[in-house]
């Protein structure tokens, strides 16, 4: 596979071309030719090297002009448009062409670090066509394969910011080219300062996302989505209400959450809303805008065990006195939340994910999730449990490892819900506080039989929460609950159990409610403001 590296070059950036070039010829694939384009000036005594073209044209009004016209002379398969300032970590260019072949992809990007004491780094994100639409997250040096470049029509001219946004925006929406997230760095360059399109203070940050909106005719979306603790669940969210999300990522050390790039928005929904990391939680919500909280089983169990009385009024009285509306996914947690004098309306999340039956494995295997040693999935207890029936096959995901087998324990990843489903016959869920789990009701939709100690619908009730005390004995009963059921079929009726949870979890009844509910908190709000407005006057 043979790269074209297309290097623009501006006088400022001149001073850096050499380490750049150095770093091509430090790579151990071989096959690639360099266009260097310099940007109305001559400066040909850089490297003496056959496979680097020189070549000058007029001063160009920007860098896409100049990307553009160095294209004119690629003649490789791949076009790598490479910024003068940035050093090629040594192998990349074998490791970019590897994940050409194996992966079938268009194009292939990936984080970089800057070039600083500290050795911050951008880490980027997995490949989403839908996320590309709320932030950007694939830079310019992004190799491509030529008919990308080509169908897109190159780099848009009359751009003086967020190019790279606005090609692969196009390059995704109007032509379905795929992307791959490579998660080694693949570069290092210099941290942008005001002379770089990155940190060119001409432009509001708001100002650039609107403008790149217009020009590719993105829908009009008034609803931010974050999270810093649920990243999977919010984009869903964000999905089924047709909205933005700026929060952290799967697969990625990235969080991105609106205060850090708008001063203004509409109205923000936080997925999440832990107690003991408060300030952070409360600081992802712009100055002005209308602020949503969505209360999770772990924020509850948090509120209602690691503080004192003194603490949840504190908390109630400095930060949620700044929300505009609380909700949560379960009436057994509005009752919590009761408790404890907090108000919060109750709004079933959608299931969005397409779950079918499958046909089961012909030995028995049981799964259970367990969030990467999270202390409410009792993972030390499902350990201890499938180490009690050796001969039983278990498989936890949503662990640490990426594919482990320990004796009878397989563990795993996170990994999409169908695939567990598929590997297993039945499938636990004992944890010591539950909200509204979706895993158990995916896997009874797919006729599954689910043992649970959180009372669901179409899911088999075992008592008791695991802890010093009970630990043995509960043991021993579930030990006793499973192997009485492991090869019997689920007692309740499949197709109605997909019914009901398809209409008590449909994304479409979840976004009217949603939008119902925030209409109607806004009225009450504005009707407040305006009666005090009158008492002031």
């Amino acid at each position: 596979m043979n790269f074209s590296i297309i290097i623009p070059v501006a006088k400022k950036d001149s001073r850096y071309l050499k380490r750049a070039l150095l770093s091509l010829q430090d790579q151990d694939l071989e096959t690639w030719e360099a266009i260097v384009v310099f940007d109305g000036y001559k400066n040909y005594d850089v490297i003496k090297d056959d496979r680097i073209k020189y070549i000058t044209i007029d001063k160009a009004p920007n860098a896409s002009v100049v990307r553009n016209k160095g294209a004119v002379y690629a003649n490789n398969e791949i076009f790598f448009f490479m910024d003068a300032d940035c050093i090629l970590f040594p192998g990349m260019l074998k490791l970019v062409a590897d994940r050409f072949e194996s992966e079938k992809v268009d194009f292939v990007y990936s984080g970089y670090r800057f070039n600083h004491n500290t050795l911050s780094v951008f880490p980027s994100r997995p490949f989403n066509p839908y996320l590309l639409e709320s932030m950007n997250y694939i830079c310019t040096m992004t190799p491509m394969k030529r008919e990308v470049f080509k169908k897109v029509g190159g780099f848009r001219e009359d751009l003086d910011f967020f190019q790279d946004w606005d090609f692969f925006l196009r390059a995704v929406k109007d032509h379905n080219f795929k992307g791959y997230y490579l998660k080694d760095y693949m570069f290092q360059t210099e941290v942008p300062n005001k002379l770089s399109i990155s940190g060119n203070p001409k432009y509001k940050f708001e100002d650039k996302v609107k403008r790149i909106e217009e020009v590719n005719n993105l829908p009009k979306r008034d609803i931010v989505v974050t999270t810093l603790s649920a990243p999977h669940q919010s984009v869903e969210r964000a999905k089924a209400l047709n909205a933005k999300y700026i929060g952290m990522h799967n697969g990625s050390a990235l969080t991105q959450v609106p205060s850090q790039f708008f001063s203004e928005l509409d109205t923000v929904i936080l997925q999440g809303f832990f107690p003991n990391a408060v300030e952070d939680h409360i600081r992802v919500f712009p100055q002005k805008c209308f602020k949503v909280i969505n209360w999770i089983g772990t924020d509850v169990w948090q509120m209602r065990n690691k503080f004192n009385w003194e603490n949840i009024q504190f908390i109630k009285d400095n930060y949620l006195s700044q929300i505009d509306l609380q909700l949560c996914n379960s009436y057994s947690l509005q009752e919590e939340l009761k408790e404890i004098g907090i108000d919060a309306e109750v709004v079933y999340q959608p299931l969005t994910e397409k779950i079918y039956v499958s046909e089961k494995p012909k030995k028995p295997v049981i799964s259970a999730y367990c969030s990467h040693g999270h202390p409410l999935h009792s993972e030390f207890f499902i350990t201890d449990l499938a180490k009690s029936m050796p001969d039983i096959d278990f498989v936890l995901f949503g662990t640490k490892f990426k594919d482990v087998v320990r004796g009878n324990i397989r563990y795993m990843d996170f990994v999409p819900v169908q695939k567990a489903i598929d590997l297993s016959t039945m499938h636990i869920r004992i944890t010591k506080h539950d909200g509204f789990p979706h895993t158990p009701i995916q896997f009874a939709m797919a006729g599954r039989r689910v043992i649970t100690n959180y009372k669901m619908k179409y899911c088999d009730y075992v008592e008791g929460i695991p802890s010093e005390n009970t630990w043995e004995e509960m043991k021993k009963n579930l030990v006793s609950y499973i192997r009485k059921n492991i090869n019997v079929d689920v007692s309740h009726d499949v197709d109605e159990c997909r019914n009901y949870y398809k209409d008590l979890c449909c994304p479409e009844k979840y976004k009217n409610i949603m939008l119902e509910k925030i209409n109607k908190a806004k009225e009450e709000r504005d009707e407040k403001e305006n009666s005090n407005n009158l008492r002031s006057a």
